[in-house]
């Protein structure tokens, strides 16, 4: 697994406690059960683990049998029989036993990391699918205004108390909002498919269409310490610099001779002998720089997890402050949007003859805009937090 895809898995396994109220965990569990991708990643996790349990074992026994006939005939025959076992040095078993639990433990790892991982991009469409569902919700409410404009721009027409340039303003304001509208389906339908995607190409309903309250960690570097050491994918990491060590032990054992013993029996017309072999191996060739290449990537894992954790500490530093930058601005637009003034009280002043089409349709168009933002910058806000919340998963 290389460096991005290590940070790429710790961000979808990160958090010292939840850190977001909004409720996905029926939407979630349902794609759990349903997603083909989690299913083909036990698969995975399983096919590894079983690789990790192969070659542990001595090379198979070696079985000969010889038939031979004399020339002249009256030499007579002979038969021949062995049985022979060849064994690596002892020590290298128990440096391969150890490093086929680790590999067990490491498709274990990888396999939470790739779960969390689709669990996250389950979790940031769903984040996508409230913010599409509050836009839309938003621009039918806009049309119904402006619809309801229109409408009453047509009676002053009527009565003569409006003109034509007001009813083309009410009637493209109209028209506005039914393409904002269409838009704002056609966005909603598409990330309703691609949730239906994650679901295992299942329907999967989620209507809601508004954030919950969000609450930050104080400390980030205190946060960042204890998520850190429940990262499966930063114990994966420790996990592929431990299995390099025992890769550096395994080397020099088998550097050291390998010895092999059996039985032997050897029998003609007038003889029999039987009786044990045994041999050694002169390490000469095989093995040479083996150590020193075990070496080097023991150093390059190690390097490398170093290295993963420095760029983790910053990419979840900008996550969070991304969070924090997103919460001011939503809490700020929210506290403009209502200082700014209620819809009631424009239209009544527009039905009062206090406001003017012209000032109303710009006034509404500013509230419905910082609406609008709001919501974009509360879905941001959301998708930053539910990649320090995914741990939570």
């Amino acid at each position: 697994m290389n460096t991005k895809a290590i940070i790429a898995c710790t961000l979808a396994g990160l958090c010292a406690a939840p850190l977001c109220a909004q409720d996905y965990d029926r939407a979630l569990r349902q794609i759990e059960t349903n997603s083909t991708a989690l299913r083909a990643a036990a698969c995975r996790a399983e096919a590894e683990r079983a690789a990790g349990r192969t070659g542990i074992t001595p090379p198979d026994p070696e079985v000969e049998f010889g038939y031979l006939w004399g020339d002249p005939s009256a030499v007579g025959k002979r038969i021949d029989f062995a049985v022979s076992q060849e064994f690596d040095f002892p020590t290298s078993y128990v440096h391969r036993s150890r490093m086929a639990r680790i590999e067990a433990a490491n498709a274990d790892l990888r396999a939470r990391a790739e779960r969390l991982r689709l669990l996250l991009e389950a979790k940031l469409t769903l984040v996508e699918m409230v913010y599409r569902n509050a836009m839309t919700d938003l621009a039918r409410r806009q049309l119904a205004d402006a619809t309801s404009i229109a409408e009453l721009t047509e009676r002053r027409m009527a009565e003569g108390t409006a003109g034509a340039i007001d009813a083309g303003k009410a009637r493209f304001s109209l028209a506005e909002a039914q393409a904002d509208l269409a838009e704002a389906e056609t966005e909603q339908a598409r990330v309703r498919t691609a949730l239906q995607r994650i679901n295992g190409n299942r329907p999967l309903a989620f209507e809601a269409d508004s954030f919950a309250a969000v609450v930050l960690p104080d400390d980030f570097d205190l946060w960042f310490e204890q998520a850190r050491q429940a990262s499966p994918a930063m114990q994966l990491l420790q996990s592929e610099v431990e299995m390099r060590r025992h890769s550096v032990r395994l080397s020099r054992s088998l550097a050291l001779p390998r010895l092999s013993a059996g039985y032997m029996s050897e029998k003609t017309d007038d003889e029999s002998f039987r009786g044990i072999k045994v041999g050694i191996s002169i390490p000469l060739w095989e093995n040479a720089n083996r150590t020193r290449q075990a070496k080097a990537q023991a150093a390059t894992a190690q390097a490398e997890a170093d290295d993963a954790l420095a760029q983790l500490y910053a990419d979840l530093r900008s996550c969070y402050d991304r969070a924090l930058s997103s919460l001011h601005t939503a809490a700020a637009l929210r506290e403009a949007a209502d200082l700014h003034g209620n819809r009631a009280l424009l239209r009544k002043a527009l039905e009062a003859g206090h406001l003017s089409l012209v000032d109303y349709l710009r006034e509404m168009q500013f509230v419905y805009q910082a609406e609008a933002r709001t919501l974009a910058a509360e879905r941001d806000l959301h998708a930053a937090v539910a990649e320090l919340d995914a741990y939570s998963l």
